[in-house]
């Protein structure tokens, strides 16, 4: 029978769809202890791995929901690690301040044709100097995004972004 201990865990993969994702984990999805989910995100595709303990028949654990979950993790990461950014509820801003913690490192974003998606994703990020969206009507905007974008004049441009002040709301 089951016991009363319970773990969740929840792996966040940005890059690959929940469909591509669900054939690549295959039977680990049809798995029902642990039970193995995947949820389309905006910003990625979660597994969620929720386990719980095992009882032995005379009462005692036979395994603990945590070694359960540790087990499948191992197996859903050998399958999918490279796609693993994250782990449980840590965002894309948690992450990138954490890597631009060890030093006076901040992160300038230009986006071409976002409708400010990004810079929306990560407005919570200290490391964040400053977003700039460019404007299709701009004419200086219109030649940096393309059909060829400049990647130069593309830094440039978040050169210059991190150096000005933001703009007046």
């Amino acid at each position: 029978g089951r016991g009363a201990g319970r773990v969740v865990r929840t792996l966040r993969l940005p890059g690959i769809g929940e469909s591509h994702l669900a054939d690549l984990l295959g039977p680990l999805l049809r798995s029902t202890e642990p039970l193995i989910a995947t949820y389309a995100r905006a910003d990625a595709v979660d597994v969620r791995i929720t386990a719980a303990d095992i009882a032995a028949a005379d009462g005692s654990r036979a395994r603990t929901a945590a070694e359960i979950a540790d087990e499948a993790e191992a197996a859903l990461t050998a399958l999918v690690g490279p796609y693993v950014w994250a782990r449980d509820d840590a965002t894309w801003s948690d992450v990138l301040d954490h890597a631009l913690a060890d030093g006076d490192r901040r992160l300038a974003i230009v986006e071409i044709a976002t409708g400010g998606a990004v810079g929306e994703l990560l407005a919570a990020c200290e490391c964040l100097g400053r977003v700039e969206a460019l404007d299709a009507s701009d004419p200086e905007d219109r030649a940096l995004a393309g059909p060829h974008p400049r990647p130069a004049a593309l830094l440039e441009r978040a050169d210059r972004a991190l150096d000005s002040p933001p703009p007046a709301v």
